[in-house]
């Protein structure tokens, strides 16, 4: 993750704006790829490309939205929720 951390102090001192989060994980899977092709032991490759699979997962999970009340309640009614102002 040298790479990542030295991406990041060039962008500061650029004055380039930091990466957002999806950017974040997809550097740090290219990294791990990276990593992956430079070793020459098959455990640690398989390892690195672990590493790198489970951060591009994070990036492919979709987002998620929190849950009102309404959802964690679906007993109530269409009125109900229309009444509180979460329409159906």
């Amino acid at each position: 993750m040298r790479a990542f951390a030295l991406r990041m102090a060039t962008f500061e001192l650029l004055g380039v704006p930091a990466m957002n989060r999806d950017d974040q994980y997809l550097s740090h899977a290219a990294d791990c790829h990276l990593m992956a092709c430079m070793t020459r032991d098959e455990h640690e490759r398989q390892t690195w490309l672990d590493m790198a699979q489970t951060w591009l997962q994070l990036v492919e999970q979709p987002k998620r939205t929190s849950l009102t009340p309404f959802d964690k309640n679906p007993s109530l009614s269409r009125a109900d929720r229309n009444h509180f102002g979460n329409a159906a």
